[in-house]
Formats: structure tokens, sequence, C-alpha cells
């Protein structure tokens, strides 16, 4: 993904509340320069692999963070959907996904009716038309 430098963050909260509905945009800011863009989507336990007291009962509780640029869940465990800034950029710091050298020091939210999808292929298929 291309640089995106942001502009005019808020000063540095790492109490403030966050509330991640299904959808939001998670964007991560290093050094004003974003090096991370996750969706926020269900989350869904393995069973088998996590004990009773770990799964959750409801997904209205718990979500997950979907790496825009993998698809795949940007750490394993579920987090909180009613958070704060300082447990998501602890989840973030040890996501194993992250290939960046520096580790988040804030994000932006936008929330699933703040932001367009523009997709562009980024190879050009040939389609028949018979």
């Amino acid at each position: 993904m291309a640089t995106i430098r942001v502009q005019g963050l808020n000063s540095f909260d790492e109490d403030r509340k966050l509330s991640l509905n299904n959808g939001d945009i998670i964007i991560a800011i290093a050094n004003r320069i974003s090096i991370s863009h996750f969706m926020v989507s269900s989350y869904r336990g393995e069973v088998k692999r996590e004990p009773y007291s770990v799964r959750p009962k409801s997904t209205r509780s718990y979500c997950c963070l979907i790496d825009l640029a993998t698809g795949y869940p940007a750490f394993e465990e579920p987090c909180s959907r009613n958070t704060t800034l300082k447990r998501i950029l602890s989840h973030l710091a040890k996501a194993p996904c992250s290939n960046n050298l520096y580790a988040p020091d804030d994000i932006i939210q936008l929330k699933n009716n703040e932001y367009a999808v523009m997709i562009t292929p980024t190879k050009e298929e040939e389609h028949g038309t018979d």
C-alpha cells in the first residue's frame, strides 16, 4: 500500500474510549504515517483450540481486526468491542502479521458510514465474450 501521511491528529490520549462495530476501519499510525489498515469483524474463535472460558459467547461483545493487506486476523485473541486506545495499541504491537519497523502509537477509527471503498484491479484479466 502507498504511504499515507496523516495531518491534524488529536492529542494522544491512551484512555480514549473506542466502540468497535463491524465494518469500521482502523488505521494504525506510527510517527504520523499510516502503517497498517484493519477492518473490524465478528470474532469467531475456533472451538477445538480455545478453552470454554476464553470462547466468546456472543459476537456482540467481541470482535477481531482483519488486516486489509493480508485478509487474515491481525491477532488470535478476541478484542472487546468497547475498549480503549491503549488496549488496541497493545493488541497491534503484538500482532504477528505486523511487518512494520515501528509499533503503532495512535489509530484513526473510521465508522462504516465515514468512508468509501474504491477497488482497482492490479492486473488486467482477459474476459471472454463467448
